[in-house]
């Protein structure tokens, strides 16, 4: 394998709770009503700026979306940092030779904050973030992969939703599931049929030690 392709929000740190918070935080202040992270979720797939356009309208969207970005970098810094044990499986892929890269359903301004407070730039070679459009996963995963001049069969991709699996096989790549973070659920992962599920780094690093040699 050449490619080690990785989701962001519950694969490398447990930043699902400050995306909820800050969606939250707004509802809150637009709406006059706290949502649950269940009826947050229902909107995901477009990033933050297409979630707000869909509840908020488009007239709404730029102003929410300032103050979604000030909730979203204040509580980030409340994150520890990556997941205990990422960095090791980041450095079994770094020393494999292998290209490491995001791919991220995130806008890009929030995707940018992560990488900064996390310390991403320093383990990664590109960030690829979603679009208000809506989800747009395979193609990004594609771009990177043509950028390397390599194909799916030449990498993986770990996520911790089932959409990451469906994006995985849409292109070949070995589809990787991460279940190591609070809020993952695992059956749903088990049920999209990865080829692999890991309920820790540490299970993923010792994956990569009988691949890789």
């Amino acid at each position: 394998m050449r490619a080690a392709l990785f989701d962001l929000d519950g694969t490398l740190a447990d930043t699902m709770p400050v995306c909820f918070d800050a969606f939250r935080a707004v509802f809150l202040e637009e709406l006059g009503r706290e949502w649950t992270n269940a009826e947050i979720q229902a909107h995901f797939g477009p990033s933050e700026e297409g979630v707000l356009k869909s509840v908020l309208g488009a007239a709404r969207e730029a102003e929410a979306t300032e103050r979604y970005l000030d909730h979203y970098a204040r509580l980030h810094r409340a994150v520890p940092g990556l997941f205990d044990g990422i960095e090791r499986v980041i450095a079994r892929c770094r020393d494999a030779g292998m290209r490491r890269g995001i791919v991220t359903g995130k806008g890009p301004r929030s995707a940018r904050i992560s990488a900064e407070q996390l310390g991403l730039d320093a383990h990664f070679e590109v960030l690829e973030a979603g679009s208000s459009a809506g989800w747009q996963k395979i193609a990004r995963l594609e771009t990177i992969l043509d950028a390397w001049g390599l194909a799916g069969a030449d990498g993986f991709y770990v996520g911790d939703h089932p959409s990451d699996v469906r994006a995985a096989r849409e292109l070949g790549l070995v589809a990787l599931s991460a279940a190591w973070c609070p809020l993952a659920d695992v059956d749903a992962l088990r049920r999209a049929e990865p080829d692999a599920l890991f309920e820790t780094p540490a299970e993923m690093v010792r994956w990569l030690d009988e691949r890789l040699g």
